[in-house]
């Protein structure tokens, strides 16, 4: 109720806010101050969220969820935090089982000056034990896979001229056989017997 000077408190002041979308920048560092994990993930949401005011909120609560949330936002991308919570979420990504929260955390952490090429590369060799970062690195580098291979002089098989076939064709054959070198790979060494 202090924090706020609200004198319905927290479950009031955060109704409130949320009703008026967001918009007032000012009253978020007033909502850090409650200290409640709802609070926190409210600030790291808003759009006005800041460089100063995202090193307080990762202070109040260093989650993988709260920095995917903060390196949607460009001011976050762009200033000091950017590199922090892309380091802190590449370091933890093995330990993430939501394959479409993999890809997404690749996304953003993939955002360009974010991480060195040395951790895109593993996160591309970590890919051969688990195919959904394979996806993540297609959804945020399309063009700028590691060890590219060189497109193949013919057309891909494929089935028909459907839906399908469209879309394996609209994609970049280099880009094609890059992966599929490394899904291949994968399926060779799963085949060998000791």
């Amino acid at each position: 109720s202090h924090a706020l000077g609200s004198p319905g408190g927290y479950p009031v002041f955060l109704q409130r806010w949320t009703r008026m979308g967001q918009q007032r920048e000012a009253r978020l560092d007033k909502l850090l101050l409650l200290g409640e994990p709802e609070a926190v993930t409210a600030v790291a949401g808003a759009p006005g969220l800041s460089d100063d005011l995202a090193r307080r909120t990762w202070w109040a609560q260093p989650t993988s969820d709260i920095a995917r949330r903060m390196l949607d936002k460009q001011a976050v991308v762009q200033g000091t935090m950017g590199k922090e919570l892309a380091d802190y979420l590449a370091e933890h990504l093995p330990f993430e089982s939501d394959p479409m929260l993999v890809i997404a955390t690749i996304r953003l952490i993939l955002q360009p000056g974010l991480v060195e090429p040395e951790a895109r590369d593993r996160i591309f060799r970590l890919g051969t034990h688990r195919n959904v970062y394979h996806i993540g690195l297609l959804e945020a580098l399309p063009d700028e896979l590691p060890d590219p291979l060189p497109a193949r002089a013919t057309d891909p098989p494929g089935h028909g001229e459907g839906p399908r076939r469209r879309l394996l064709l609209a994609g970049s054959a280099g880009i094609r056989r890059t992966v599929d070198a490394a899904v291949w790979s994968r399926q060779r060494q799963a085949l060998r017997v000791p």
